[in-house]
């Protein structure tokens, strides 16, 4: 069996929780009885969010990604990875009004055994290239990770247990504070970035930094619980790394 999967595997159900029913994460039993069982499903979502519009994302479980695409449409795509029961459990609304899309995500609660039968949920939203907006993302149990670029509005990404990774152009104009609890950092990359592009910023602890990029402008909050928070100017690529 493919060891990577199975290291994939392992971690993931230190996130989500064992699913119940199931032998203990690790055993050759389990690691068996799930594969067996287990499916992958894909829900995406077009919306034609006027620019200056809201996204509003709060998630019980999962990780998001944020970034740019070339097209019209706000997309947003959820990625399921579990037993049936699993990915039944799991609900996903969207409600559209406005300026402003909400999209809820959360986990049945009281089910029979095997009901916790998830391994991966993954949020990604892509909003379109040249269209402002703003971006409120929030998960319990996840990471975050966005590409903000200089046509977004105010962006704030909220993790309880994960970590967010910030990825930053170097032209951009924003009001940037990113902190931790005591159990986690804000790492920067390169570590010369703030004195090249902040004249104006704040160090506190090594978990609390608050710069002004550029001059300033639209305001870019991150948070993380029981994780760390990076902040990557001129990352290359985006990516969905957490």
């Amino acid at each position: 069996m493919n060891g990577i999967f199975v290291a994939i595997l392992a971690q993931s159900m230190l996130l989500f929780g064992a699913p119940a029913g199931f032998n203990q994460p690790g055993s050759s039993s389990a690691t068996s009885e799930y594969l067996d069982r287990v499916s992958t499903e894909t829900v995406q979502k077009s919306i034609n969010l006027k620019p200056g519009g809201l996204i509003l994302l709060d998630t019980e479980l999962g990780n998001i990604s944020v970034k740019e695409y070339d097209g019209s449409e706000v997309k947003i795509e959820l990625t399921l990875r579990g037993t049936p029961d699993g990915i039944a459990n799991f609900h996903f609304t969207h409600n559209f009004f406005g300026s402003q899309l909400t999209l809820k995500g959360w986990y049945e609660k009281g089910e029979p055994a095997g009901g916790r039968a998830l391994s991966q949920v993954e949020f990604v939203v892509m909003v379109p290239r040249g269209s402002p907006c703003s971006v409120r993302a929030v998960t319990k149990q996840g990471n975050i990770c966005a590409a903000v670029s200089s046509d977004m509005k105010d962006v704030e990404l909220i993790t309880e247990t994960g970590s967010v990774r910030l990825e930053l152009p170097s032209d951009l104009s924003a009001n940037i504070e990113a902190s931790t609890s005591e159990l986690g950092g804000v790492k920067i990359t390169p570590s010369t970035a703030l004195s090249t592009n902040c004249p104006s910023y704040e160090i506190r602890r090594d978990n609390y930094l608050k710069a002004k990029m550029n001059g300033g402008g639209s305001v870019i909050t991150a948070y993380s619980g029981l994780g760390n928070v990076y902040v990557e100017i001129d990352p290359g690529e985006p990516d969905s790394r957490s």
